[in-house]
């Protein structure tokens, strides 16, 4: 009769312990739950702190204005002239086929109001990296006082300009700066 080999419980006792620790990598963290549970970042959803810069209304691009640029005046479609802007906000929920939102336009000349408008129903539009952006309004001035005769008296004034975006929920973006009106002769 042949003999039971010796090494054989030696070599159950390994395949065992093999067997049981086989997948187990040392980190006892179950991925699994928070795989579901992941949020991806959406960036229309207009988390985070609201913010906004105002700029240049280009077509296709933002391009910021700087405190103390001189900008031109153009013809309001609230009637008058003024500053036309463009706005990048974030913290404001924005669409990319946009949403409507409220837009206050103040215009400031000596630390006195010049001009107010709210133009409502502008459309915020999502650019897909957390900003959203506006464009096609003038920030203007007082129309009774500054017409197409006497606009030459802005030239070379400094104009404090104040936008505020605000949603359907109340949520708000503001931007403030200066400029240095100049007008073609």
């Amino acid at each position: 009769m042949p003999s039971k080999p010796q090494s054989l419980p030696l070599l159950a006792l390994t395949l065992s312990a093999l067997v049981a620790s086989a997948g187990c990598t040392g980190d006892t963290k179950d991925d699994s739950a928070a795989d579901d549970t992941a949020t991806a970042f959406d960036p229309c959803a207009g988390d985070g702190t609201s913010s906004m810069t105002l700029g240049y209304p280009l077509l296709g691009s933002f391009d910021p204005i700087s405190d103390g640029d001189s900008v031109g005046l153009e013809v309001a479609p609230q009637g008058g002239f003024g500053v036309s802007i463009s706005g990048m906000t974030t913290g404001i929920p924005s669409a990319d086929d946009g949403v409507a939102v409220d837009v206050l336009l103040e215009t400031y000349l000596d630390g006195e109001l010049s001009a107010s408008f709210l133009n409502t129903e502008t459309g915020l539009y999502c650019q897909g990296d957390g900003t959203s952006l506006f464009w096609g309004v003038v920030v203007g001035f007082d129309e009774d006082k500054y017409k197409t005769t006497n606009l030459t008296e802005l030239d070379g004034k400094i104009a404090d300009l104040r936008v505020v975006v605000t949603d359907a929920d109340g949520n708000e973006a503001e931007g403030e700066l200066s400029v240095v009106v100049t007008v073609s002769r």
